[in-house]
């Protein structure tokens, strides 16, 4: 069987991450009342960020897991995340993911991205890495294009 496409996450797998998906989920989550360890969110972190919100939710604070409740504070999540990956100087790819997209690519191995983020969070950090139409990027794939996110295998499908 020959290999003809490699997808990989974008947070602390192609992109330098300090921390601050958990850091931005931990006070989202606090901006409603709700504080939950680092441990707790990083369990969800693969996860579409609606559906870990949901998760904890129903762990936590169930009488809160409806509609509105998680919309609000996704719309806290993704105003952080956003601001933190438009405003943070040391936004990069990790080393050496360029060079393994190069190296597939001349192997005839097309390169996808998959992530949790929605597109408009995954539009900000492609923009700031100058990978938006970058020829070692086949295609990308966000969890809010999907009807649910991983690990459900949707998103590989679609790609």
């Amino acid at each position: 069987m020959r290999t003809r496409l490699v997808v990989f996450d974008i947070a602390g797998t192609t992109v330098r991450d300090k921390g601050n998906v958990a850091e931005s989920f931990l006070s989202a989550l606090g901006a409603v009342g709700l504080h939950i360890s680092v441990e707790d969110a990083n369990r969800v972190m693969g996860y579409r960020k609606t559906e870990a919100i949901r998760m904890l939710l129903d762990k936590y604070r169930p009488e809160w897991a409806d509609k509105e409740h998680i919309d609000q504070i996704h719309d806290l999540f993704e105003e952080k995340m956003l601001s933190f990956y438009m405003a943070d100087r040391d936004l990069a790819p990790l080393p050496h993911a360029e060079d393994i997209f190069r190296w597939l690519h001349a192997n005839n191995i097309r390169v996808a991205i998959n992530t949790g983020f929605t597109r408009h969070i995954t539009e900000g950090i492609l923009y700031r890495l100058q990978w938006k139409d970058n020829p070692l990027i086949d295609a990308v794939i966000c969890s809010d294009e999907v009807p649910e996110g991983r690990p459900a295998p949707f998103m590989i499908r679609k790609l």
